[in-house]
């Protein structure tokens, strides 16, 4: 009997184990591209590249800077935002990507300086990626200590409601000024 049960589970192992294996050659294509996109709107930047600055509030009604600015396609097509701000000993920066079905790629970063000690100046790291497919979370990945260490946190949700923040922010903006 134990003979015929591991022959069961050592057929179905191929369909079990690998299937996962057989979808990662087309998620590293996928990956590659948008890659290759964001490289060709990094090039924009220095062509089509505004700025500008907002006086904001964080969710403890502290005021701080942010520094906006975004890159539109000779198409007049917006292709890239970012916002940077400091807090406090905390440095913030989100960089938004779109491509032709919306937002494409998302980083965060949150580097908080310590205080010196001993002469030297000590900083915590945390940054957030994610790739988007059609609107979809396909591939996220963390480094550091972070938000994205919590159980409730859902990437997917957590980024899209901070980029259609972001997004909102950046049109009002942009149509006030006539940009």
């Amino acid at each position: 009997m134990r003979i015929i049960l591991f022959m069961v589970v050592l057929a179905a192992a191929p369909t079990v184990f690998f299937g996962q294996k057989l979808q990662q050659p087309q998620l590293a294509i996928t990956l590659d591209s948008i890659s290759t996109i964001t490289k060709k709107i990094d090039s924009l930047n220095t062509i089509f590249k505004k700025a500008f600055t907002l006086d904001a509030k964080d969710t403890n009604s502290k005021s701080h800077v942010e520094n906006w600015q975004f890159t539109y396609s000779p198409a007049k097509q917006l292709v890239f935002f970012q916002v940077r701000r400091h807090e406090d000993s905390s440095y913030y920066e989100e960089d938004y990507y779109l491509g032709d079905s919306g937002l494409i790629y998302t980083s965060e970063k949150n580097i908080r300086y310590m205080p010196h000690r001993m002469g030297n100046k000590e900083s915590s790291h945390w940054i957030e990626e994610c790739y988007f497919l059609k609107g979809r979370l396909i591939h996220e990945v963390s480094h550091g200590h972070g938000i994205t260490e919590t159980d409730d946190y859902d990437p997917e949700q957590a980024v899209l409601d901070r980029f259609r923040k972001r997004f909102k922010t950046l049109m009002v903006h942009t149509k006030q000024q006539g940009k």
